[in-house]
C-alpha cells in the first residue's frame, strides 16, 4: 500500500492533494500536500483522539502565550482532525545555527513552560515523576523492558523528583525552525506534561546540571525502547556512563 492510499482528505474537500510522504519521523506518517493552494503537511496520528485534542490545544495555547507553532488546517465543517489525521500549515524556515538562535528558542521554551505550571497531564501519558510508580504511559513501557534498565531509568528520576513540571513539547530541538530570526516549534507529538528541564537540551548551550542530563538520557532510552530500539541502546550506554 502506497502513502496515498494510507491517508483520507475527504474532509478538506476537492482542494487537498498529496504530494509526497516524507521522512524522519518515527512515530507517525506525514506527507506534504497542497491544500487550499499552499503547501501544508498532512500528519496520520497514531495517538487516541483525547491525547491528540489534548496536543492541538497545547499548540494553541502556547501560541497564544507567545510561541510560535504551525498553524491547523481545519476541515470543511471546521474541525481541527479528522479521525487520526491533521494537516498543519507548512513552516518555511531554516535550522538554528547560531548561539543567539538557540538561547531564542530557550527563551520560548521557558515562557511554554511558565505558562502552563498547572496544565493537566496528557490523556494516555505518564510524566518521569508518574513512572516512578506505573509501569506504562505514552510511549514508554515498562514491561517491555529488562528490569535493571528500568531501575536504571528510575534512579535518575527519583534524583529529579523536585523539578519544576510543566507541558513540554518533548522534542524541541529537532523540531524547530527559525522563521524571520523567531522560532517555531513543529510536530508537537511527544508533548506531554513533564519535568520542563527535559526540553533543554540544546545546542550551543550547557543548560543541564549532571543529574539532569541523566534523566534526559533516561527519558531517551525509555520512552524509544519500543519504537526506535537502536538508538534506545546507543541513549543506554550513554546512561551507564553517566551513572
Amino acid at each position: 500500500m502506497n502513502g496515498s492510499q494510507r491517508i483520507d482528505l475527504t474532509g478538506w474537500g476537492t482542494q487537498a492533494e498529496l504530494l509526497e510522504p516524507m521522512t524522519g519521523g518515527a512515530r507517525n506518517l506525514s506527507w506534504m500536500l497542497k491544500i487550499q493552494g499552499k503547501t501544508g503537511v498532512a500528519r496520520l496520528s497514531r495517538r487516541s483522539p483525547l491525547a491528540l485534542d489534548w496536543e492541538l490545544d497545547l499548540m494553541a495555547a502556547a501560541a497564544a502565550a507567545g510561541v510560535r507553532t504551525p498553524g491547523v488546517v481545519r476541515t470543511m465543517n471546521g474541525r481541527r482532525h479528522a479521525g487520526s489525521i491533521v494537516i498543519f500549515e507548512w513552516v518555511d524556515g531554516v535550522t538554528p545555527e547560531s548561539k543567539r538562535d538557540w538561547e531564542l528558542v530557550r527563551d520560548s521554551l521557558t515562557q511554554l513552560h511558565q505558562s502552563t505550571r498547572d496544565w493537566a497531564q496528557r490523556p494516555g501519558f505518564a510524566s518521569t515523576r508518574d513512572l516512578l510508580l506505573h509501569p506504562r504511559g505514552g510511549d514508554v513501557d515498562f514491561t517491555r523492558m529488562p528490569a535493571g534498565v528500568v531501575e536504571a531509568c528510575r534512579q535518575t528520576w527519583r534524583a529529579a523528583m523536585n523539578e519544576p513540571m510543566s507541558a513540554i513539547h518533548g522534542d524541541p530541538s529537532s523540531n524547530v525552525l527559525m522563521v524571520h530570526g523567531r522560532p517555531t516549534f513543529i510536530d508537537w507529538d511527544e508533548s506531554r506534561v513533564d519535568a520542563s528541564m527535559l526540553d533543554l537540551d540544546l545546542p550551543e548551550l550547557d543548560l543541564l546540571l549532571p543529574a539532569q542530563r541523566r534523566a534526559l538520557v533516561a527519558w531517551e532510552v525509555a520512552c524509544s525502547w519500543s519504537t526506535e530500539p537502536e538508538y534506545a541502546r546507543r541513549r543506554l550506554k550513554q546512561l551507564e556512563a553517566l551513572l
